[in-house]
């Protein structure tokens, strides 16, 4: 028994199997990228400033702009209130949310640190805070844009950015962050 199929209907049927495979493909990429799990999951647009410190109220840097998975990471925060809050977000679609709530730590008592004095002679200034807000990434985070939201017990609000890096996988795309520009005009 012979079956022959004419050429349109080969066609129709070969375009709707390779359009099942690519479907079945692209969600089995989805699947298998962390990047694109972790973005399919629900966001909060809290990690947005409601009440900018336009005044220093508080505010802060990472003594590193990039962390690998595992690494330690430690916050220097400068507020004159008496205790602050850390919310960690990591940046991302999060079904238009734009971040997702990573970490956070409350009640953190607030230290007013020296401001550097610049050095005359090469033009730079170094600060050396003390009393870091310290926390270790886990090995679970997703490598892209983090940002630390410090909160005053006042309620003013700043932001400490920072990158947290996979660097044994291999990606199809780079995004390069310009954070020492961040921090320069911070």
């Amino acid at each position: 028994m012979s079956h022959k199929i004419d050429r349109k209907r080969f066609l129709q049927v070969s375009a709707g199997s390779i359009a099942a495979m690519a479907a079945g493909n692209a969600r089995a990429a989805q699947q298998a990228n962390p990047v694109a799990v972790e973005n399919s999951l629900q966001g909060t647009q809290d990690w947005i400033p409601n009440n900018q410190a336009w005044n220093g109220e508080i505010e802060g840097y990472a003594h590193k702009t990039s962390y690998a998975r595992g690494e330690n990471v430690s916050l220097f925060v400068n507020t004159a209130s008496a205790s602050y809050s850390v919310r960690v977000y990591r940046l991302g679609w999060y079904d238009g949310n734009g971040g997702r709530l990573h970490r956070s730590a409350s009640n953190i008592a607030g230290v007013r640190q020296v401001i550097p004095t610049l050095n005359s002679t090469t033009g730079l200034s170094e600060c050396r805070w003390t009393s870091p807000y310290r926390f270790t990434i886990p090995t679970t985070w997703v490598s892209g844009v983090y940002l630390a939201k410090l909160i005053t017990k006042e309620g003013k609000e700043s932001h400490i950015p920072f990158i947290v890096r996979e660097d044994a996988r291999f990606v199809d795309h780079l995004v390069q962050a310009s954070d020492n520009t961040w921090q320069a005009y911070n």
